[in-house]
């Protein structure tokens, strides 16, 4: 058994193995189409006579990798937030079937993904996006481990690139009244107020109906969520069965939501479907057309460059700065755990520690007045007792929510 490669052009190579004579006296060969430089050609060949050293190759129909992606897609998509499933959708066709989605399935190894990954950062995509590639490949090519197309899933072998530290941005109190002032009678003011007074997200906000909102209650239930795709609105459920959640209301929100249904009432701009916050004609809005017209707010309000997400940001960091407890924010926020909760606003926790930590002082510093006015006939075990329930009694206030 041997191997040797034939150029094809001037990126592009055909990887031959030699199988020998089958009973008929024909010739067996694997070959299979490699792009990229020669010693990416000459590591698929080392990986190929590999597994057929160690028994592990397996002979696969002939399938693209795009091919693969598409159907392993489709498959999937109902199993899949309609946002996911663009996303997705998108990374296939931008990113992986242009680079190396000719490639027959069986062809992929781990030294072509490394070398997509690396073309990608090459041509200025952050490692965000390339992380998000891999994510992607390596789901499907566990699916075709599953089915017996593959013998091994080659995106196992490779280590992407870490996606960078991303950290939530927040607008300071003052920011967001001068947003708010700025964008007074503006069609979207309402829904922006609205946004960070609840923190919904930006899909939740543009799928929300009217039959979602409580007013006597001061509530809303989030039940759906909505996206653009091949310019048609698809209307799908919260991003994780914790979205599915109600939300209460701030007073100020009460009202605003009062005038502004009084209002849309006057203006007749009602659908039989009766979403709060829609266009003229009562259809739901476009939240990327939102996303757009939001930059342009920002601008006139004199303010850094923000994204509508950022206005969910400040909500949260708000919640945070005011001693609300994680779990509350979780359940705010829809969350489907509160690690994510965490982890996102990690950033908030310094100014919080250092709060906490001035408490606990405050609260030992008072005790220890009170333990000194005991005078020194206390015995040392008699002391001993009275800071350990002291403790105690602190512990469990803290369990209760208290700190």
């Amino acid at each position: 058994m041997n191997g040797h490669l034939e150029k094809r052009s001037k990126s592009s190579w055909t990887v031959v193995i030699e199988l020998g004579r089958d009973a008929q006296g024909r010739k067996r060969r694997i070959r299979r189409a490699v792009k990229g430089p020669k010693r990416l050609a000459e590591r698929v060949l080392r990986e190929l006579l590999q597994e057929l050293e160690a028994g592990t190759y397996v002979e696969t129909p002939k399938i693209t990798l795009a091919d693969w992606l598409r159907q392993w897609l489709e498959y999937h998509k109902h199993s899949l937030a309609p946002s996911t499933v663009a996303a997705y959708s998108t990374i296939i066709e931008k990113h992986i079937a242009p680079s190396i989605g000719d490639i027959p399935l069986a062809s992929v190894t781990p030294a072509i993904l490394e070398s997509h990954y690396a073309a990608m950062l090459d041509r200025g995509y952050s490692t965000t996006t390339v992380h998000h590639n891999h994510v992607v490949l390596h789901k499907a090519l566990a699916k075709a481990v599953r089915q017996r197309l593959l013998a091994s899933n080659p995106a196992d072998a490779v280590e992407p690139p870490r996606p960078g530290k991303w950290q939530a941005r927040a607008l300071e109190p003052e920011d967001a009244m001068k947003l708010l002032e700025a964008i007074k009678g503006d069609r979207d003011y309402v829904l922006i107020y609205l946004a960070l007074l609840t923190g919904l997200r930006r899909g939740e906000l543009c799928a929300l109906k009217w039959s979602d909102v409580d007013l006597e209650r001061g509530t809303i239930t989030v039940t759906r969520t909505v996206l653009m795709l091949r310019g048609k609105h698809v209307f799908g459920k919260p991003k994780t069965e914790a979205g599915r959640r109600t939300v209460c209301l701030p007073p100020t929100a009460v009202t605003l939501l009062r005038e502004y249904r009084k209002r849309q009432l006057r203006s007749g701009s009602t659908h039989e479907e009766g979403f709060v916050f829609c266009n003229p004609d009562g259809s739901p809005l476009n939240p990327s057309s939102l996303s757009r017209r939001f930059k342009d707010l920002v601008r006139r309000a004199g303010l850094p460059d923000l994204r509508f997400h950022d206005l969910r940001h400040t909500h949260a960091t708000w919640l945070f700065v005011q001693g609300v407890h994680p779990k509350v924010a979780q359940e705010r926020l829809g969350h489907g755990q509160i690690s994510t909760t965490m982890d996102i606003y990690s950033h908030v926790m310094p100014g919080l520690q250092k709060e906490a930590a001035a408490r606990i002082e405050e609260l030992l510093g008072a005790g220890k007045n009170r333990w000194a006015s005991n005078g020194p006939q206390l015995g040392q075990k008699r002391r001993s007792m009275q800071a350990t329930h002291k403790a105690k009694d602190l512990i469990n206030d803290g369990a209760g929510g208290g700190i």
